[in-house]
């Protein structure tokens, strides 16, 4: 995705006041939530991905903005090398919005012969997660072994 992509995307769902199926604000300033691995999960178990945009609050509907931007991308580099069951390359966007500076991440579909992708100390099947809407839902057992 180019940064200006991201910048309509990010747009759109704050005209609509809602995350979308490949759209998930994290009002997150300083750090990563811990909880990140649902979404890594349930984008890179969704066909074609999603965005995961930093600094933007979804209760809000505004954009905030983040501060520890080399914090937050070592923290997401740890996710998505060494804590999901495969191993992803998503792409980072710092971007300029409205004169505050957010993080972008694209998650990429994981390979089907390697899906679902999970959180690996969690482990199957309670570390897997499926987009619904817009939320993020456990997987259920018969998509494991789908």
């Amino acid at each position: 995705m180019t940064d200006q992509q991201i910048i309509e995307k990010i747009k759109y769902g704050l005209t609509l006041s809602t995350e979308l199926p490949d759209l998930e604000f994290k009002t997150s300033r300083n750090n990563v939530p811990n909880d990140i691995w649902r979404t890594i999960s349930a984008f890179a178990n969704r066909r074609n991905g999603g965005l995961i945009v930093f600094g933007v609050s979804q209760e809000r509907n505004a954009v905030e903005g983040c501060d520890n931007l080399d914090l937050m991308q070592r923290k997401l580099v740890e996710y998505f090398n060494d804590k999901m069951s495969f191993i992803l390359r998503p792409e980072y966007h710092v971007i300029n919005y409205e004169g505050k500076t957010i993080l972008a991440v694209y998650v990429p579909e994981c390979p089907k012969d390697y899906m679902p992708c999970y959180f690996k100390p969690v482990g199957l099947p309670n570390g897997a997660y499926i987009r619904e809407g817009n939320s993020n839902r456990r997987i259920t057992d018969n998509r494991c072994i789908a």
